[in-house]
């Protein structure tokens, strides 16, 4: 039995798969397989926070936050207020 092929491209079937392309998957899914494997590995490595120590940061981020905020925003107000007095506008 012959093998029919279609002249287009983009229909199902008309071109066989190449083995260099399974090959490079099976290579590619390998390499994945191994780097979550690895990454996994390591995330048991780490020390995780406690409750009571991410909630000690996290108001510590908070508070660092609202201050950088406050700052720039008396920087703002305050340029815009000396270039208004500067420019009288």
């Amino acid at each position: 039995m012959v093998e029919q092929r279609s002249p287009k491209p983009q229909v199902a079937g008309s071109t066989p798969v190449p083995l260099a392309n399974i090959i490079k998957m099976q290579k590619f899914l390998t390499k994945t397989r191994q780097f979550i494997s690895g990454t996994l590995d390591e995330l048991q490595k780490c020390s995780w926070p406690t409750r009571e120590e991410l909630y000690e940061s996290t108001i510590v981020v908070l508070i660092a936050i609202a201050l950088i905020a406050l700052f720039v925003f008396l920087v703002d107000f305050g340029s815009q207020k000396l270039i208004s007095f500067l420019t009288g506008f």
